[in-house]
């Protein structure tokens, strides 16, 4: 299931983290191709290399009937479409030290060719802790009209989802087919061929919501060092038109990882995992949303597949059970809270009560220290609670910190509330 692979795909991203940006080239201009554009203009391209990396965990929903489509063409061109010489967003850029990372260009909407450059400010040094800021990393997008490369929007770099430690600016950014087979790219993990027909990758650019408009797209990381994996995402700049463009994963509520992370019964559908749930460090409680597209925007589709989350949650029960016996690890705590949350998302909060109350009994567990104890009085409790309360539900705190003086007015709003707590005043005593 979620826990397989993890050791490797830390050991992967731990050593990707503390590599820097790629400068391949400066700003200065260079002569412009005479391109003119048609609708009917095509190009052959011949794509680079993607790194063979392992893919990392996911709910394993059993596959029904898949949906038929069929997937969008996108038409890269095979050289980037040069800056003028009196571009006057280039020339600021040069003057405070930006260099370019990566450029690309397509054919988009309209027939035009649309250019995509990734810059970085090599005056900012955040892998070695400095502040970041949005300039870390700034996208610029441009059209060509046969006669002009004109810039039609930038973007600075978004933060990281709120409620992780790493909410704030990336230290890096690159875009994900940068680096060379040799390479250990951080979260790209190889898309396998059925993801590479349905987003429509080639090139740099991709179609994942398959409406007929190119993205782009960039790999942003968040972790300067001890990095787990999880504090990085990938966003996607649709060309919508010759005056639009629009992040259409900006408002996800999580992480979009890149590569071979997409729903399995559903290909245009994609995983969005929920990186608030660290519970110690580098051990997440994992939970994931499916985020499909509606026509305009992404939506989430979680609650659509209760059914097949149910089959999940019975497999894990039953890894979950094979515990039973012996002491209360953090793992051990984790992979029930992981029912919890998944449940929630889609929609099952009951069943979340329900499943976690059988499998923190007691009973169930090896008390060699009073802090389990207390540690499953208090989750229970505040689960609970929680339902009762039509409140999200929390994330009780790990047992390391049960005996601080911080957390007893929480075990009197429980007790207060009829929940057994006992076990957790008698070791902040």
């Amino acid at each position: 299931m979620i826990n397989k692979n993890l050791k490797l795909i830390v050991f992967i991203l731990i050593i990707a983290a503390c590599s820097s940006p790629q400068v391949i080239n400066d700003l200065s201009p260079t002569p412009r191709p005479i391109i003119i554009p048609t609708q009917t203009q095509t190009a052959t391209v011949t794509a680079t290399s993607t790194p063979r990396l392992i893919r990392t965990q996911t709910p394993i929903l059993k596959p029904t009937l898949r949906p038929t489509y069929e997937a969008t063409p996108i038409t890269p061109i095979p050289t980037a479409i040069s800056f003028d010489e009196n571009d006057q967003f280039i020339a600021d850029l040069e003057t405070q030290n930006y260099k370019l990372i990566f450029g690309s260009s397509t054919i988009g909407p309209g027939g035009y060719i649309y250019s995509a450059y990734l810059f970085t400010d090599m005056d900012l040094e955040a892998m070695y802790g400095e502040d970041a800021t949005p300039e870390i990393c700034r996208l610029a997008i441009y059209l060509w009209n046969g006669e002009q490369n004109l810039l039609i929007r930038t973007f600075g770099a978004p933060m990281f989802p709120e409620g992780n430690r790493y909410h704030g600016y990336p230290v890096w950014c690159e875009h994900p087919g940068l680096r060379d087979v040799s390479s250990t790219s951080s979260m790209e993990f190889d898309p396998d061929e059925e993801t590479i027909y349905w987003y429509s990758l080639k090139s740099g650019w991709s179609d994942i919501n398959q409406n007929g408009l190119p993205e782009f797209k960039v790999f942003y990381w968040y972790c300067p060092n001890a990095c787990d994996g999880h504090q990085a995402t990938v966003h996607y700049y649709e060309i919508q038109n010759t005056s639009t463009i629009v992040d259409i994963t900006a408002d996800l509520p999580g992480i979009k990882y890149g590569g071979s992370f997409d729903h399995e019964i559903d290909p245009l559908e994609f995983y969005v995992f929920d990186a608030t749930h660290e519970y110690i460090a580098h051990l997440y409680i994992y939970s994931y949303w499916i985020y499909g597209w509606n026509g305009e925007e992404y939506v989430d589709h979680t609650p659509s597949y209760a059914e097949e989350f149910l089959v999940w949650g019975s497999e894990k029960v039953a890894e979950i059970e094979t515990y039973f016996g012996t002491e209360l690890f953090y793992a051990y705590q984790a992979d029930m809270l992981e029912i919890v949350f998944q449940y929630e998302k889609a929609d099952m909060r009951w069943q979340a009560v329900e499943t976690f109350l059988e499998l923190s009994d007691p009973a169930n567990w090896s008390l060699v220290e009073n802090s389990s104890l207390c540690w499953l009085q208090l989750s229970r409790a505040m689960i609970q609670d929680d339902y009762e309360n039509g409140r999200p539900f929390r994330e009780p705190p790990d047992t390391t910190y049960l005996s601080y003086d911080f957390y007893i007015n929480l075990y009197e709003e429980l007790s207060t509330a009829n929940y057994d707590v006992s076990s957790c005043f008698a070791i902040s005593e």
